[in-house]
């Protein structure tokens, strides 16, 4: 986190403004729902997360592809790619926000506040350190077949090296 708020203090005042009117855009907003997806090929060490944040009707404001080390268990790694999400949203400056996941082994983990290994108690107390810097920070199961626009920019993520970021200019 401090790397991150050290690059947001060195932001020019045009950017600092524009960050700040998309902080109070979306302070103004409904809560912002996220949907996470993780994609592994087999036999690679390696998944793709992809996240998309979607405010009401449906619009997708934002959306990251990211390529990180695999745990090999699909639980650590979709608990990862929430851990991911929530720091990358913290440093956006939302503060009400859904996080979506197909997973309900490991939402129940994260609403039971334990965990089935300690690889995964760490990540869920990761998980539940984060959701302290939202004003509202809820979690719960979607069904894999409305989370489409996730898990294809999951598996794009897992040819890329580099995260990327995507931005909905329109709703902002």
């Amino acid at each position: 986190f401090c790397e991150a708020y050290k690059d947001q203090e060195k932001m020019s005042i045009e950017e600092t403004a524009a960050s700040q009117t998309q902080r109070i855009e979306v302070e103004n907003a409904e809560a912002v729902k996220v949907n996470i997806a993780t994609h592994r090929r087999s036999n690679s060490n390696e998944v793709g997360i992809g996240v998309t944040a979607i405010i009401e009707g449906d619009v997708i404001v934002a959306a990251w592809a990211i390529h990180e080390r695999s745990y090999n268990c699909p639980q650590l790694d979709e608990a990862e790619a929430i851990k991911l999400a929530m720091s990358k949203l913290a440093v956006k400056g939302w503060r009400k926000i859904i996080i979506q996941s197909c997973n309900k082994q490991l939402l129940q983990q994260i609403h039971s506040r334990s965990a089935s290994n300690i690889k995964m108690h760490t990540l869920v107390e990761d998980i539940l350190s984060l959701k302290a810097l939202f004003h509202m920070c809820s979690f719960c199961l979607m069904a894999k077949n409305v989370n489409h626009v996730s898990n294809r920019i999951s598996d794009y993520a897992l040819g890329i090296l580099y995260d990327k970021e995507w931005i909905n200019p329109l709703c902002y």
